[in-house]
C-alpha cells in the first residue's frame, strides 16, 4: 500500500468516525425509567441527571459519564445507569435516608444524618418527622443546615439517631421507634420533646438522654393507645429521686 493510499484511507475512517461521533450527538434519549425513589418524585430525579435540552441527553454523552467520573449527584447514596436501547435509558438509584425536616418560610428543608440540606419542597413526607422549635439561619440546598442553637440541633440529631437504630414493638407489631414519632420539638430554649399520636413525650433537657429514651423503649407500650403526657423532664440520674409519670387528663 503507497504512502497516499495509507494517507486517504486514514482520512475515511477518521471522517467515518467523526460522522458516527456527530450523529451520536445528535441522538437524544427520549424516555428515562426510573426506579428505587420514594421521596423524590420520577421528574426530580430525572433532572438531576439529564437536562431537557443539550448534550446531557445524548447517548455518548451518557456512556461517557459512565465509563469516567459519573453524576456527582449529592441527593442519592448511590445509583446505576443503564441503557435499553440508543433512546432509553434506565435509571435505578438509592436516595439518601431523610432524618427529618424543618418547616422554613413556607417550605420544608429535608435533611440527612449529617445535617445536610438534601430537598426543599412545599410537600410532607409521612415518613420523614416534623423538627419544630429550631431557628433557622440559612438553609443551602447540598450544604449543612444553620440553625441558632447548633447544641439544640446535635439534641435533636441524638435523639433522632436513637429512635433510628432502636426497635420497639407496639400492638404486637416490631418496629424502628423512629416509625411511631410524628414530630419532635425544642421547648424552653434546649429541652425536647416528641409526639407520638396523642402521647407527648417531654424528654427535657440532655441529661442522660439515652437513659431516658431505654425506659422510653420498656414505658411506651403499656402506654401505647391512650391520650395524654409521659413527663420524663425531671430525670438526672438514678439517684435524683426524680421519677416518671404518665398525666392522661
Amino acid at each position: 500500500m503507497s504512502r497516499r493510499t495509507l494517507i486517504l484511507s486514514l482520512i475515511v475512517v477518521i471522517v467515518l468516525l467523526a460522522g458516527v461521533a456527530a450523529a451520536g450527538l445528535l441522538l437524544r434519549v427520549e424516555e428515562v425509567r426510573v426506579g428505587g425513589h420514594s421521596h423524590y418524585s420520577t421528574e426530580e430525579i430525572e433532572a438531576l441527571f439529564f437536562k431537557e435540552e443539550g448534550l446531557s441527553r445524548s447517548p455518548l454523552v451518557i456512556l461517557w459519564k459512565k465509563l469516567t467520573n459519573g453524576w456527582k449527584i449529592p441527593q442519592l447514596e448511590n445509583y446505576e445507569v443503564s441503557f435499553d436501547g440508543l433512546k432509553t435509558v434506565n435509571v435505578q438509584v438509592k436516595e439518601k435516608k431523610l432524618y427529618g425536616y424543618v418547616p422554613h418560610f413556607g417550605s420544608n428543608l429535608f435533611f440527612d444524618k449529617d445535617g445536610v440540606v438534601v430537598k426543599s419542597s412545599s410537600e410532607v413526607s409521612q415518613d420523614v418527622l416534623k423538627v419544630s422549635g429550631l431557628k433557622v439561619e440559612t438553609a443551602v440546598l447540598n450544604e449543612p443546615l444553620k440553625v441558632e442553637n447548633e447544641k439544640n440541633f446535635k439534641l435533636v440529631a441524638t435523639v433522632i439517631d436513637f429512635i433510628s437504630s432502636n426497635q420497639i414493638k407496639l400492638d404486637n407489631v416490631s418496629m424502628y421507634l423512629y416509625s411511631a414519632v410524628e414530630e419532635i420539638s425544642i421547648y424552653d430554649g434546649s429541652s425536647v420533646s416528641m409526639r407520638m399520636g396523642d402521647i407527648t413525650v417531654l424528654l427535657g433537657k440532655n441529661v442522660d438522654m439515652q437513659e431516658k429514651l431505654l425506659d422510653l423503649i420498656q414505658m411506651l407500650p403499656e402506654i401505647w393507645g391512650q391520650e395524654g403526657t409521659l413527663h420524663m423532664e425531671d430525670y438526672a440520674g438514678a439517684d435524683s429521686g426524680h421519677v416518671y409519670y404518665f398525666d392522661n387528663k
